[in-house]
This record gives C-alpha cells, sequence and structure tokens, in this order.
C-alpha cells in the first residue's frame, strides 16, 4: 500500500519559467556588476558538474573563480530572496496536492536549497501540503541516499517518486527500489517508455 508521495519541485510542481532568470538579472543590476546576468545563471544550471551538495559558500566561490568576481554572500542571499517570490501560481497543482494530502504523506526532493525551495512552495500556495522538504545540502538526486533521506521510515515499495528529469527523477528512484512516475509537462517526445508518464499533475488525481 502506497504511503508517501515523493515530489520534485522545478517543472513537476512549480513549472518553470524564463521570467524566473530575472531575479539573477536584477540582484546583478543591485550590485552594478559589470557582467552578464546570464553567464551568472549559466553557472548556477552546471552548478552539479562541479559540486555534489548545494553549499552557497560553493556557489559564491563557483561565481568568484569562474567569472573574476569578488562576490560576498549578501549578493547570493539577496538573489535567492528574489527567487524564492519568483513562482507563479496553478490552481490545478494546488487542488491536486489538496487531495493528494488527505490520501498520502507527501515530501519534496529537490536539488537546490531547502530554505529557497520552502520559500517558493509557500508562494505557489503548495507548502500546506507538504509534511517535509529535503534540499541538496546533504545528498543530491540520483544518489540513493537522496532518496533514503526522502524514505525515510518508509518502506521502498509504500512510496512513489514523481518528477520530471528521467535521469535524475526516474532512474534515481528505481535505482533506490522506489517506483517512479515521469511528468512529462513539456511533451518529451522520447517520452519514458520503462514508466508511467503524466502529461500534467492532475492526471495524479485519477490514478492514486
Amino acid at each position: 500500500m502506497i504511503k508517501k508521495l515523493i515530489f520534485d519541485i522545478d517543472n513537476t510542481l512549480i513549472m518553470w519559467q524564463d521570467k524566473y532568470i530575472n531575479a539573477m538579472k536584477e540582484t546583478v543590476s543591485e550590485y552594478n556588476l559589470n557582467v552578464d546576468y546570464l553567464k551568472l545563471h549559466n553557472l548556477v544550471e552546471t552548478y552539479e558538474e562541479y559540486y555534489n551538495i548545494y553549499s552557497k559558500e560553493n556557489m559564491i566561490n563557483l561565481f568568484n573563480k569562474k567569472l573574476n568576481l569578488n562576490l560576498d554572500m549578501s549578493f547570493m542571499n539577496s538573489w535567492l530572496d528574489k527567487l524564492g517570490h519568483m513562482v507563479d501560481i496553478d490552481e490545478n497543482v494546488i487542488d491536486t496536492l489538496k487531495y493528494l494530502s488527505q490520501k498520502y504523506e507527501i515530501v519534496v526532493l529537490t536539488n537546490f536549497f531547502t530554505d529557497v525551495q520552502i520559500e517558493r512552495l509557500k508562494n505557489a500556495g503548495l507548502y500546506q501540503y507538504i509534511t517535509k522538504v529535503y534540499g541538496g545540502e546533504i545528498y543530491i538526486k540520483p544518489s540513493i541516499e537522496s532518496f533514503k533521506m526522502a524514505l525515510g521510515d518508509t518502506k521502498t515499495d509504500e512510496a512513489i517518486m514523481i518528477g520530471d528529469n528521467i535521469e535524475v527523477d526516474i532512474k534515481g528512484a528505481m535505482n533506490a527500489g522506489i517506483r517512479p512516475i515521469f511528468v512529462d509537462l513539456k511533451d518529451n517526445t522520447d517520452g519514458c517508455t520503462f514508466c508511467t508518464t503524466i502529461k500534467q499533475i492532475k492526471d495524479l488525481k485519477e490514478m492514486l
């Protein structure tokens, strides 16, 4: 019997929008930096190529080293604060999580900073349905340890992982012995031939 649902966030519960990059653009402007904000954004996107956990110190060091900057932690805090407030509200997702939370424990497993993701979930109207958010400060997906962390005392056959990334969320969950559901919000033509696929989060109400 399924007891716990483990959700990814970006492009699963909260659809990523290009406009969210404006958090970095606004912070670069705030600090009067002579650097293309997209270069900083690209380093964020490739952060996991350099580090296997999320640390604000590591990220600021990456910015400084790669772009020859001298940023301090106030820059990170300002950027992350802005990012935490840049979300869109999706009533279908809210309604689905409200429904599922009455039947299952819902947790989140994300490869980013826990406090920022909690803020985003709050601003998206979703946090009240979630019992715990596991960020990337200790482990990151697709490590088996990250999924064990999200499982807690729940057995592997009592949980489902729901995410949009086949390598990180789907295969990672399978390697940990957890059944995955692939969220294909971007209409990936390749899809997932070896797992259950949904096109919208609200489809879960008919499945679970």
